[in-house]
């Protein structure tokens, strides 16, 4: 997937439901190194194309391990 997940005049939910809609658009974590299907990755409208670095997965371990 390249470049912004939103398209002009697109709203943020049609843009994430039209993302998740596509077949299995996949993705490497940069955390666990395992490539995943993006519906397991949070959406952060920060990065360029819209999703976090991290899985849901790493993203809960590092917020369990920094917490504990």
């Amino acid at each position: 997937m390249r470049g912004r997940v939103l398209r002009p005049g697109e709203a943020l939910s049609a843009a994430i439901a039209r993302v998740l809609a596509e077949p299995e658009t996949m993705r490497r974590c940069a955390r666990c190194r395992r490539p995943r299907p993006l519906r397991l990755f949070y959406w952060n409208p920060h990065m360029l194309d819209g999703w976090s670095f991290w899985c849901m997965t790493c993203h809960q371990e590092h917020y369990r391990e920094a917490v504990a």
